[in-house]
């Protein structure tokens, strides 16, 4: 049997329509075993820990071992009550609920996705480049083996792989192949869609232009068929906000179109949804709708959670508004005793990091490691450590010398066991920027500290001019001098939040 499920493993990785048909035939066979190499299952039961939640609520109609890395630990940390179906266990040990959307077939039939195309459907998310998803496409469209839930999982892997041109050549082709697609491989599209705006390898001005063909390809998908379900209703709603809010204002209005019909539909909306349109409003310096949406969602009885708190600091975080990241804690974690997690503390560092207070921010992660249920991952010591090599060269002193090399072989522990290339190889540049700063202070510049792209190319850091070493620039107030809150007022948002609290 173990020979079995490494067949299967292999032939996954090498997607041929031929080995993909033969291990369709002998699925009774591997329905029974593992198909996760035993050091993959047991990095998934770590992942499980802390269960938390993503700060805006990511959809899959994938397992956890088909899902990128990082949203993979993203999405395993969200609580269970925002999960629809308990899909993703196997075996006697029991995995955390992973999709947010249901995908048993059993229970969710779903026109266009039959059992028989299971296998293809896997391996074509295991396919490692976008010419090899190509050529596997095309050849199960020779065969005559094309169907919707193809299209789907083409479609989900372009967005986990950011694959921009082959996501817009797929979803293209199901016109002129006259395969009619539903609400499911709809509402992968917007995810998809939003996926590759993250590209860091796009220039602005492509990037400018991809965002508005973004937004037609969304607007032309929308509604084609309309969801008449409470779960594809949500999904595509929520998927469709997020989108917008990665595209920026040029969508804002279709965004407030959509809300507007929703408002009409008989169909009930879920905290991830109401999250979803948090996020955005928060992005767009809306206050008072986001305290209308906290207080209509409290009157039906949906109390603030991880998911509402983390969208919001993410939008603080946006804007640099780091008093606003400020209320946002208190409100819900200390006055609503909302429960923050990972992904909560993280999205609250980043708020104050990106406004130019690494200091803060490296207090907030200390806090959050006393906690017994969190644990740092590659990601966080990543920015730990950027965070902790910006105090320690603004104070240079003995206290934050001994903190930052105490750290530096704390982490590098943590990236040698589960870091993705990128992450090893920033790691490796901030720990050569932190050598050549405690041996020689003056020869190193502040712009060549900034190392991740929160503090390089999202923070207001980034155009901070005379930091020089051991002047004690963070504690003289650099974020404040630097214009961090200027087309915000300091005290945005708190007469709105004050008027929430009453109700909590």
């Amino acid at each position: 049997m173990e020979q079995l499920s490494a067949m299967h493993v292999q032939t996954c990785r090498l997607p041929d329509l031929r080995r993909s048909t033969f291990v369709l035939s002998m699925r009774s066979q591997l329905a029974a075993t593992q198909h996760i190499p035993e050091t993959d299952r047991k990095r998934s039961f770590l992942w499980m820990l802390p269960l938390g939640c993503a700060v805006l609520a990511l959809r899959s109609h994938s397992q956890p071992e088909q899902v990128p890395f990082s949203q993979r630990n993203r999405m395993l940390r969200r609580p269970r009550a925002n999960v629809a179906s308990p899909t993703g266990r196997t075996g006697k040990r029991k995995r955390p609920h992973f999709p947010l959307t249901p995908s048993n077939p059993n229970v969710h039939a779903t026109p266009g996705r039959t059992q028989e195309a299971s296998s293809l459907r896997d391996s074509m998310k295991t396919c490692r480049r976008p010419h090899q998803l190509l050529k596997f496409f095309e050849e199960i469209r020779n065969a005559g083996a094309l169907e919707a839930s193809i299209f789907g999982s083409a479609m989900l892997r372009c967005g986990q792989g950011r694959w921009w041109d082959q996501l817009v050549y797929i979803y293209s082709m199901h016109r002129e192949l006259g395969v009619s697609l539903r609400c499911i491989e709809n509402n992968i599209l917007l995810h998809a869609l939003a996926s590759c705006l993250k590209c860091r390898r796009t220039s602005v001005e492509a990037m400018e232009i991809r965002k508005q063909e973004a937004l037609k390809l969304a607007r032309c998908a929308w509604g084609c068929p309309p969801p008449t379900t409470v779960v594809d209703f949500n999904c595509g709603l929520s998927s469709a906000l997020r989108l917008c809010a990665r595209i920026g204002s040029d969508a804002y209005a279709w965004a407030d179109e959509l809300w507007e019909w929703s408002e009409q539909q008989p169909l009930q909306k879920t905290y991830v949804t109401y999250a979803a349109r948090m996020y955005l409003c928060e992005q767009r310096g809306q206050d008072a709708a986001v305290a209308d949406l906290l207080t209509q969602t409290m009157l039906q009885r949906l109390s603030p959670d991880e998911v509402v708190l983390g969208g919001l600091l993410e939008g603080a975080a946006a804007s640099f508004n780091w008093r606003r990241a400020d209320e946002i804690w208190h409100l819900l974690v200390e006055s609503h005793q909302v429960e923050a997690n990972f992904l909560g503390y993280t999205a609250y560092a980043k708020a104050h990091l990106l406004a130019g207070r690494p200091q803060v921010s490296v207090e907030i992660v200390d806090k959050m490691l006393a906690r017994d249920n969190c644990r740092m991952d590659y990601k966080l010591a990543v920015e730990y450590l950027q965070a902790l090599l910006l105090v320690c060269h603004s104070s240079l002193a003995e206290a934050d010398i001994q903190r930052l090399t105490a750290f530096l072989e704390q982490g590098a522990t943590i990236i040698a066991q589960e870091s993705a290339q990128s992450g090893k190889e920033q790691w490796q540049a901030l720990a050569s920027q932190a050598s050549r700063m405690m041996a020689d202070s003056g020869s190193v510049k502040f712009q060549d500290l900034l190392v991740t792209m929160n503090a390089r190319e999202l923070s207001i850091m980034k155009d901070w001019q005379s930091c020089r070493a051991g002047s004690g620039y963070l504690e003289d107030g650099m974020s404040e001098n630097a214009g961090a809150l200027d087309h915000h007022h300091p005290t945005r948002g708190r007469t709105y939040l004050v008027s929430v609290s009453n109700l909590l």
